[in-house]
């Protein structure tokens, strides 16, 4: 039978099936996003060489040639000046700044500032990806339970009106009995198809996040667990562990770092524009070579050249007090950010609690209601064989056996949903399904 043949199918299908280690693992090796995060890693880093390039003496070269053409009243003032004439030089300066009033320090440190939020940034680019791929393995492996239950009802459909087209043969069942269970075979059958295109979906969805062309494998049938960041302690009050699992966020959580970084970025950028208002004091020297008529220097055209100098602007069109004025604003942004990261991250962490405990609690609910009515249908089928239950009630166990096992499934999905969100609230979530990333060195 057609119904047979899929459950060995499935059964067989179990064997080897994704786990969520490689899925997380291939996400991280192939997702676009983790090599677009390294790459903008890379020009924070190189930002912040820029910057420390302003701590070193410039060099420069510099070589020329004029041709002069004199004009009538030039000759005429120098008798005997020829009427035209070729210059040459060529030299080699140097500049050393010492001092520009905290500029360069101001900046280095800002791009130093910024290199640190490259660094959180692509943190929080894989807690986010690692979370998409988690969600989505948890999702297909609720869709492949899904279609387990559309192919075990229509298994069961048709072993009941197997068994009911036999007693119509022996006269002890009507044609109505027959159709209901050919209606309800008709309709577990398309639930199984619904079922498997939900499956296709989210594997597709799931190979995706994987870096992967095609779709991904479906999951493996073990369940795979979430290790929680936090298992309050019995003694623990609601109150008191989430006051742990703060604690535990305001070192790692991701988007609060990155708030601070940039707000740390603000303040750097603000000092060096103060800097602007402060003399520069440079060293210069250099040695150059004039010669006119040909360009055949020798050791008599040399000339030396050395100093300090003193700079300082008195006067830029305003532009100096707007840089100030704008710092100042962002630096005000930066402080109201950290401010809200810190308010949306408690916010977060208090509902990720609250979801995870309303989880369990819906697990345990659902686990015991599927056992319920696994036994209520066994014994009403029973009992409708011996004739002594109506296939009205034998309809009535099987749809509430249906629901129980579905609902089952949802909740086991959002128990897994919640322990990744709390995860989230608390930065631990990489950590935590991938702990063998940080022992090994590969995470930050």
């Amino acid at each position: 039978m057609r119904t047979l043949l899929l459950m060995i199918l499935f059964a067989a299908g179990n064997v080897r099936g994704l786990t969520l280690e490689e899925a997380l693992a291939a996400a991280l090796r192939d997702n676009p996003s983790e090599a677009v995060a390294r790459a903008r890693l890379e020009q924070a880093e190189a930002r912040y060489q820029q910057s420390r390039a302003a701590y070193r003496p410039r060099i420069s070269l510099e070589a020329g040639g004029t041709h002069i053409r004199y004009s009538d009243t030039e000759a005429a003032m120098i008798p005997g000046m020829p009427e035209s004439a070729d210059q040459f030089n060529a030299g080699v300066q140097a500049r050393w700044l010492l001092y520009d009033g905290g500029e360069r320090r101001g900046r280095l440190r800002a791009a130093e500032a910024g290199e640190a939020a490259a660094r959180v940034s692509q943190t929080l680019v894989r807690e986010e990806l690692v979370a998409a791929v988690a969600r989505s393995y948890f999702a297909a492996k609720t869709a492949r339970e899904s279609v387990r239950i559309a192919v075990a009802d229509e298994a069961f459909n048709e072993r009941q009106l197997d068994e009911i087209n036999r007693r119509r043969e022996a006269g002890q069942a009507a044609l109505a009995d027959s159709l209901n269970f050919e209606i309800r075979l008709q309709q577990a059958a398309s639930a199984r198809i619904g079922a498997e295109s939900e499956l296709a979906s989210v594997l597709a969805s799931l190979g995706a996040l994987m870096g992967m062309e095609e779709s991904a494998p479906p999951p493996a049938e073990a369940n795979a667990e979430v290790r929680t960041p936090m298992e309050p302690a019995r003694e623990q009050t609601r109150e008191e562990a989430w006051a742990e699992a703060w604690a535990l966020a305001e070192g790692q959580l991701p988007r609060l770092a990155l708030a601070r970084a940039a707000r740390t970025g603000a303040e750097e950028r603000l000092r060096a524009v103060r800097g602007e208002r402060r003399p520069d004091v440079a060293l210069f020297g250099g040695v150059e070579a004039r010669r006119e008529d040909d360009p055949n220097f020798g050791d008599g055209d040399l000339g030396q050249s050395a100093g300090v100098v003193l700079s300082f602007d008195l006067w830029d069109g305003d532009g100096r007090r707007q840089r100030r004025r704008e710092a100042e604003a962002e630096l005000r942004e930066a402080n109201e950010e950290v401010r809200e990261a810190e308010l949306n991250a408690r916010a977060n962490l208090r509902e990720a609690f609250v979801r995870l405990e309303a989880a369990r609690e819906q697990v345990r609910i659902s686990e015991r209601t599927l056992d319920l009515t696994r036994r209520n249908r066994d014994l009403v089928e029973a009992a409708h064989r011996a004739g002594t239950e109506s296939l009205l009630r034998l309809n009535e166990a099987q749809r509430d056996y249906l629901n129980a096992e579905s609902r089952a499934a949802q909740t086991r999905l959002q128990l897994r949903n919640a322990e990744i969100n709390l995860g989230l609230a608390t930065g631990t979530l990489t950590r935590r399904l991938l702990p063998d990333l940080f022992q090994a060195g590969g995470g930050e």
